[in-house]
């Protein structure tokens, strides 16, 4: 049972190195723009401040992720991501980090064993602490002043749900140069109805990426994207859909 685990693991590893080095922790307007909105109704969503460069003032590069999950499940999913980002960022030359919060699975437990994860990787599971440590300058004391700047969600149809509004509050109150990036884990292609209620405050800041389970679900958040982006309706049309970048 071991060996086929391990087996599973190293295939696991192999299929999602590329896609996940194809992210590269960047921003991904990069060195284009960043829209900042202003609204407080989705009346008012029509007003747009104009195009800030997203560099000015702000690292392009991710450096401390937080992957979270609400559901409790797929560590098969998050264990790999979890060790391609900490083999991403081994080579930098500036402090890095990548935690996990959830309590410990078999699949953690193993990788962990097989020396492909570390043995701090994991922090408590609770949404308090979490949100907590979203908010918080000091969690690392090798990087002063350093906040966690890339979040994955690992189920965002559940993880979206509950933990997003909290999520967007913190992402609000942070300083410009202090945002973080969010990596959503979609792993359905059949309902839209929780994309469209809690995507679009995220693709209105300008942060938002989707990271898909296989090709028919990104071929799916194509097409239902494009289509709102090119809606009549303002409050749709202003959204900036065609600007989330999505990956499988």
């Amino acid at each position: 049972m071991f060996y086929t685990h391990a087996l599973q693991i190293g295939l696991l590893l192999v299929c999602v190195n590329n896609l996940l080095s194809s992210i590269g922790f960047r921003a991904y307007f990069d060195s284009q723009f960043h829209t900042a909105l202003e609204y407080t109704t989705p009346e008012d969503s029509t007003h747009v401040q104009a195009k800030l460069p997203l560099t000015e003032g702000v690292e392009s590069l991710r450096r401390h992720v937080a992957i979270a999950t609400a559901f409790k499940y797929h560590a098969e999913v998050y264990g790999p991501f979890a060790w391609t980002a900490t083999k991403i960022l081994k080579n930098q030359t500036r402090p890095s980090s990548v935690h996990i919060y959830d309590e410990e699975t078999e699949f953690v437990s193993l990788m962990k064993r097989l020396g492909q994860l570390p043995a701090n990787v994991l922090r408590p599971p609770e949404k308090e602490r979490f949100i907590a440590d979203m908010q918080s300058t000091s969690l690392f004391p090798d990087d002063v002043g350093a906040m966690i700047d890339l979040v994955f969600l690992v189920t965002c149809e559940i993880d979206l749900v509950q933990l997003g509004p909290e999520l967007l509050r913190v992402w609000d109150k942070r300083p410009r140069d202090k945002k973080f990036m969010l990596v959503c884990g979609v792993h359905n292609g059949a309902d839209a109805f929780w994309a469209h209620e809690h995507l679009t405050d995220w693709a209105k800041r300008g942060t938002l990426s989707l990271l898909t389970i296989s090709d028919h679900v990104s071929d799916f958040f194509k097409r239902r994207l494009s289509e709102w982006a090119d809606s009549k309706d303002p409050a749709e049309r202003l959204s900036f859909y065609e600007y989330v970048k999505i990956n499988t």
